[in-house]
């Protein structure tokens, strides 16, 4: 089951069991998600893990890897065949911060190779503003491979046959370390881990239904 299926699998069983609970889904970068994670302004995060200093601020429930793509309009001039590194560079970009894990594994794929940083980057942690970004130009943009299924279905994007470093890590849910949960935080990850038990028997029903990268639940209270 790609993560995007996840969560909306997710909060309909949640809001089955507890039809009155408001739910709120918001997106955003993982360093911002970790940190109003870690100042208790939400209770739960579904992101991927990182860092190994992580694991003493969060407690982790993996659910699947989280492998990145390079994401180009359909008809860019690059999908014409494989390309390098040293050539995708010299390409305008659009990207996430340099604060996130996703820029960094990149940083790391270009110093490893010795090909220096594009130069034309423009910043954003919107999945969508990427896209369109993308769409109205040849700028090149990475993002998590499993938000890319509608988008490349669409015939309107393509994923160059590039490799990006390792995958991000794994996707899962994370809660703060040491501290007892609330009782609807401890249903979230009771669901979500029957849905990762449920994911290989449910690909073919729910394989095209992707998730945006980053986002987080939180139940209003």
């Amino acid at each position: 089951m790609p993560r995007r299926c996840l969560l909306p699998q997710a909060i309909i069983q949640l809001k089955r069991e507890r039809p009155q609970l408001a739910v709120n889904v918001q997106e955003n970068s993982s360093d911002r998600l970790l940190a109003d994670l870690e100042y208790k302004r939400l209770d739960v995060v579904g992101w991927a893990l990182h860092r190994p200093a992580q694991h003493h601020l969060f407690d982790f429930l993996p659910l699947q890897a989280e492998p990145v793509s390079i994401v180009v309009r359909a008809g860019h001039p690059l999908c014409q065949h494989t390309p390098t590194l040293a050539e995708v560079v010299r390409w305008p970009w659009v990207m996430h911060p340099t604060s996130s894990p996703m820029r960094g594994l990149f940083e790391v794929a270009l110093a490893e190779a010795q090909v220096r940083s594009p130069r034309n980057v423009i910043e954003t942690t919107s999945t969508q503003t990427t896209l369109q970004l993308v769409s109205a130009s040849d700028a090149i943009a990475l993002l998590p491979t499993s938000i890319l299924r509608t988008a490349i279905s669409s015939g309107r994007f393509a994923a160059l046959q590039l490799t990006i470093g390792e995958p991000l890590g794994y996707y899962g849910v994370m809660t703060r370390k040491g501290e007892e949960r609330a009782e609807v935080v401890d249903f979230h990850l009771t669901t979500d881990d029957a849905l990762r038990r449920l994911s290989a028997a449910s690909r073919d029903r729910c394989g095209r239904c992707p998730l945006s990268s980053g986002q987080r639940l939180a139940p209003s209270r």
